[in-house]
């Protein structure tokens, strides 16, 4: 869509200099500033979502308690494969998707960081 924008501008640039009409030199001008204002805003939400994922990559545990095999082992996160157990204990993060198969009756998961409540 920028790119239209751009030969447009172009093209009303061509116009100018054919014709000397001050309207094709206002309406280039225009359709520079649209899509360089355009392309700032995308740079921004861009820059917004990048940092965003990388603060998601940073809430992983580095290394797991896991029961793999019948053994109790430590591995980073993403070494986890389907079957292992996962042992939590309070204020530990979440490694990945899982399955709860026992747990307390007080057991609490904190979601506000996925969903962007507030605490």
């Amino acid at each position: 869509f920028s790119l239209l924008l751009w030969a447009g501008a172009a093209l009303c640039f061509v116009g100018y200099a054919i014709d000397r009409s001050e309207d094709h030199l206002f309406l280039g001008i225009v359709l520079i500033f649209v899509v360089v204002v355009t392309g700032v805003f995308s740079f921004l939400q861009n820059s917004k979502s990048d940092s965003l994922m990388n603060s998601f990559k940073n809430m992983l545990p580095p290394a797991v308690k896991v029961v793999r095999d019948g053994k109790n082992d430590e591995v980073t996160s993403d070494k986890l494969v389907p079957g292992d157990i996962v042992r939590l204990e309070g204020g530990d993060l979440i490694p990945a998707d899982m399955r709860v198969i026992e747990c307390s009756e007080n057991f609490q998961v904190d979601n506000s960081s996925l969903t962007g409540e507030s605490l």
